[in-house]
């Protein structure tokens, strides 16, 4: 299982398919698009895309209930993939946004 978090900043569509492409055969891995936060159910890997400003991803993690929940499940051992703004999201800030905090997975600005 592969779920997507929708940050509502990010191109869902181009993902869903190059995702549920993948495999020896296509429609191998299930893909799911989160747009809150759902602790349970099996996953194998968890998408954070997105595009635009630091502190705009930051705020939309927060503001959609995510930030506990991406802490948690990376805590927990799930498999966090960050893709362009995703990525810097998972740092701990960034020079773009100065005083806004990242989530801290990854210990790096």
């Amino acid at each position: 299982m592969i779920r997507i978090l929708d940050l509502g900043i990010n191109n869902l569509g181009s993902l869903t398919r190059a995702f549920s492409s993948l495999g020896e055969s296509p429609g191998v891995f299930d893909v799911e698009v989160l747009s809150k936060p759902a602790m349970i159910g099996r996953k194998d890997l968890l998408v954070l895309p997105g595009t635009g400003s630091f502190a705009a991803g930051m705020e939309r993690i927060r503001s959609l209930g995510f930030e506990k929940y991406l802490k948690d499940e990376a805590s927990g051992g799930t498999k966090i993939l960050g893709i362009c703004l995703g990525m810097q999201l998972l740092g701990l800030d960034s020079e773009e946004s100065p005083g806004t905090t990242g989530l801290g997975i990854v210990p790096a600005r």
